[in-house]
C-alpha cells in the first residue's frame, strides 16, 4: 500500500467529522465535546501510522546489504565487481576441510567452474582435499581432485603421489591407486615407495603382469628386498595357484636375492591347498635350505619353524601320519626345535586317524623336547578321548585343568567340546555343570554352546529345558544362529509341539533376521509326519517349494509321509515331479539297515507297496508305470500278479 493511499484513508474520518460540524453549526455543547474526543482519537491514529511508516522505512534501509563490493560506474554503465583472489579461497578451503568438508568442496568446485584453480599451485591445498575426501568416505571426490590436477597440467612431486597412493592403499582403494599411477607414474622420476604401492594395488586387482613389470622396474632402479614380492605370493594363495607361486620364488632364487621367510612361507601356504603339491613342498623346502645357506637373509632364517609347521599341517590334512613323524625327524636333523603347534598338529592327526598309540609317542616326544602343555594340546587330547569313547578320561583331564595350581585353563573350545560330548551321550546334567563352570570362569559363551545344549535336549525329549536355554540365550544378547533355531524346531517336532514349531519357522525371519532353510523345513515336515499330521506336512512342503529349492532328503521324507498318510493323489504328483529331475548319481546316501527307505527308488517302491497293501490297484498301476518309464527297478514282491499284469 502506497503512502498516498494511507494518507487518503486517514483523512476520510477527519473530512466526515468536519462535514458533520458544517451541517450542524448550532449543535449543543455536548456535541462539541464529542467532536473534540473524535478528533483526538483520529489524531492519535495518524501519529501511530506515521511512527510505523518511519520505523518500517528505516529498518528496511539498514537491513539491505550489497552482495558485491562495487566500484564507480565506468563508461559503459556497468558496475565493476572486485575479483576474488584464488589463493585466499584456497586457504579458506584448507581450513574448511578440517571440519566443514561440504562447504570447502563447494568452494573448490566454484574455483574449478571459473577456471581459477589453475592459479593454485600449492600441493598442501590438494593434499587437504584428498585427505578430507577419503576421511569422509568419498574416494570418488579424491580421485576427481587428482584427475583435475592432471587435466590442468600440474606436475606433483613424488612425495605428493606417494602420500596419495599410501592413503588409497590403506583404505584398500586399489583400483584408484592404479588410476593415479596411470596419470603420473610413467612421467615421474623413479621412486621406490611409489613402485611398491602400485605393485601391491596391481596384485590386489588381479593384474599380475603389471605387478611383475613394476617390480622389475623397481629392481632395476633400487636395491629392494624379496618382501616386495609378498603381495604377488598372496595373490597366488587366493587363486590356489601353487605352481606359479613356486615358479616366481625360483625366479627370485635365480637372482641371488635373499628370500624373506614370510615370502617363502606364503609360497608354502599356496602349495598346501592341494594334495598334488605335497611332493613339491618337500622339494622346495630342501632347495630353500641349501639356498639360504649360500644367501642368508638378515634376521629370521628363510626356513623356520613356521615353514615346517605349514608342511606338517598339509600332511595332516591328508591324514599322512607317518609323513608327519618323518618331518618331525627332519626338524631335529636341521637344528629346528618343534614348538607346541608342531606337536598339536601331530597329536591332532594321530587322533583323527585313530592312531592312539602314535599319539602317546607324540606326547613322549613333546615331553622330551621340553614343550610345555598348553590349552590347544590339552583340548586335542580331550578330543582323542572323546572319539575313543573314553569320556571319563577326558573329564579327568578337564578337572586337572580346572585345578587351582594348574597353569593351563580350559578355553571356550574346551568347554564346547565337553558339552557336546555329554549331550551326545544324553548326559544333560554333566553338560549343564560344564556350562556352569564355563560361566564361572568368565569365558565367553557363544551360540555354538547353546546349540549343542538344545540339540541335547532333543535327544532326551526335554522341551522345557530347551526353551529355558533359548530364553537365557536371548537374555544374554547372544544372537541365535540357523543351527540353534534348527535344533529348537527339532525339539518341538520330536516332543509333539508342531504348532510351536510352525510359529517359530514363520516368524524366524522377522524376529531373528534368518530365512528358514531347506534343512529347517525338513525338520518341520518330519515332525508333522511323526505326529501323523500329514495334510499339514504337505501344505508346509508346498509352501517351502514356493521360495526354496528342495533337496533329495526333504522330498524323500515327504514321499514316505504321503504313503503313510494314504494321500495317493499327492504321492503320485510328487513322484512325477521328482522323477523329472532324478539322476542315478543322486543316490549317494548309504542304504540303511532299518525299515525306512533312504533313496528315491526305495521311497517310490515303499509307496507302491503301501498302495498295494491298501488295495489301491489303480493308483499302484500309475506309480508302476512311472517307475518303468524311468527304468527304476521295482522291488515289490509279486508286483505283476498284484497289479493284474501277469
Amino acid at each position: 500500500m502506497s503512502f498516498s493511499k494511507i494518507q487518503m484513508m486517514t483523512c476520510l474520518p477527519l473530512a466526515a467529522a468536519l462535514a458533520g460540524v458544517a451541517a450542524e453549526p448550532a449543535a449543543p455543547a455536548a456535541a462539541a465535546m464529542s467532536l473534540a474526543e473524535g478528533l483526538r482519537s483520529v489524531f492519535m491514529e495518524v501519529v501511530v501510522l506515521l511512527v510505523f511508516l518511519a520505523t518500517f522505512s528505516i529498518t528496511r534501509r539498514f537491513m539491505k546489504s550489497p552482495k558485491q563490493e562495487t566500484k564507480p560506474v565506468g563508461k559503459a554503465g556497468k558496475v565493476k565487481v572486485r575479483r576474488q583472489d584464488p589463493m585466499e579461497t584456497a586457504t579458506m578451503i584448507i581450513d574448511l576441510c578440517q571440519d566443514q568438508f561440504t562447504r570447502g568442496l563447494r568452494l573448490y568446485r566454484d574455483l574449478v567452474k571459473n577456471e581459477l584453480d589453475r592459479e593454485v599451485t600449492e600441493e598442501s591445498f590438494y593434499t587437504s582435499l584428498v585427505e578430507a575426501s577419503v576421511r569422509v568416505n568419498k574416494p570418488d571426490v579424491a580421485e576427481q581432485v587428482v584427475a583435475r590436477m592432471h587435466a590442468i597440467g600440474m606436475k606433483p612431486s613424488p612425495d605428493f603421489v606417494q602420500s596419495v597412493l599410501k592413503l588409497f592403499a590403506a583404505r584398500k582403494l586399489y583400483a584408484e591407486c592404479l588410476r593415479v599411477w596411470d596419470m603420473f607414474g610413467p612421467t615421474m622420476a623413479p621412486h621406490q615407495v611409489i613402485y611398491s604401492c602400485a605393485a601391491v594395488a596391481a596384485c590386489e586387482t588381479g593384474d599380475v603382469d603389471m605387478a611383475r613389470k613394476l617390480l622389475a622396474e623397481a629392481r632395476s632402479h633400487f636395491k629392494i628386498s624379496s618382501r616386495e614380492w609378498l603381495a604377488l605370493m598372496r595373490h597366488h594363495v587366493r587363486k590356489h595357484d601353487w605352481e606359479t607361486a613356486v615358479k616366481d620364488v625360483k625366479e627370485l632364487m635365480a637372482t641371488g636375492m635373499p628370500i624373506d621367510n614370510i615370502v617363502f612361507n606364503t609360497v608354502l601356504s599356496a602349495c598346501s591347498t592341494t594334495e598334488a603339491a605335497l611332493p613339491t613342498m618337500h622339494a622346495i623346502v630342501d632347495e630353500m635350505v641349501a639356498y639360504a645357506d649360500a644367501h642368508p637373509p638378515e634376521g629370521t632364517p628363510t626356513v623356520d619353524i613356521v615353514s615346517y609347521n605349514t608342511v606338517m599341517k598339509a600332511l595332516a590334512r591328508h591324514g599322512d601320519v607317518e609323513a608327519c613323524f618323518s618331518l618331525l625327524e627332519k626338524f631335529a636333523a636341521r637344528g629346528v626345535e618343534p614348538d607346541d603347534v608342531s606337536f598339536s598338529t601331530l597329536l591332532d592327526v594321530c587322533i583323527d586317524e585313530d592312531e592312539h598309540q602314535l599319539a602317546s609317542v607324540a606326547l613322549e616326544r613333546m615331553s622330551a623336547a621340553g614343550v610345555q602343555m598348553n590349552c590347544i594340546v590339552m583340548t586335542t587330547l580331550m578330543k582323542g578321548f572323546v572319539r575313543s569313547h573314553r569320556l571319563d578320561k577326558a573329564m579327568q583331564l578337564y578337572e586337572s585343568m580346572r585345578a587351582t595350581n594348574s597353569q593351563v585353563k580350559p578355553d571356550m573350545i574346551t568347554f564346547s567340546l565337553l558339552i557336546k560330548a555329554h549331550c551326545d551321550t544324553h548326559d544333560m546334567g554333566t553338560a549343564l555343570r560344564v556350562l556352569e563352570d564355563m560361566l564361572e570362569s568368565e569365558c565367553t559363551v557363544d551360540d555354538v554352546v547353546f546349540t549343542h545344549l538344545i540339540e541335547g535336549c532333543c535327544q532326551v525329549n526335554n522341551v522345557r529345558l530347551a526353551e529355558k536355554l533359548f530364553a537365557d540365550m536371548k537374555q544374554a544378547n547372544i544372537k541365535p544362529s540357523i543351527y540353534t533355531l534348527n535344533g529348537l524346531v527339532k525339539v518341538y517336532g520330536k516332543c509333539g509341539m508342531s504348532q510351536k514349531a510352525l510359529d517359530l519357522v514363520w516368524r524366524m525371519e522377522d524376529d531373528y533376521g534368518i530365512k528358514p532353510t531347506v534343512v529347517i523345513f525338513t525338520c518341520l515336515v518330519s515332525g508333522l509326519i511323526r505326529q501323523k499330521k500329514y495334510l499339514d506336512a504337505w501344505r508346509t512342503y508346498k509352501q517351502m517349494r514356493e521360495s526354496l529349492r528342495t533337496d533329495a532328503y526333504c522330498t524323500q521324507t515327504m514321499l514316505v509321509g504321503l504313503a503313510d498318510g494314504q494321500m495317493w493323489a499327492e504321492l503320485l504328483e510328487l513322484a512325477q515331479q521328482s522323477l523329472q529331475t532324478y539322476k542315478r548319481t543322486d543316490d549317494r546316501r548309504a542304504k540303511g539297515t532299518g525299515s525306512r527307505p533312504n533313496t528315491l527308488p526305495e521311497c517310490l517302491n515303499y509307496g507302491l507297496t503301501t498302495m498295494l497293501n491298501r488295495s489301491k490297484v489303480a493308483q499302484g498301476r500309475q506309480l508302476y508305470k512311472l517307475l518303468v518309464e524311468k527304468e527304476i527297478e521295482v522291488t515289490v514282491v509279486g508286483v505283476d500278479r498284484r497289479l493284474g499284469l501277469a
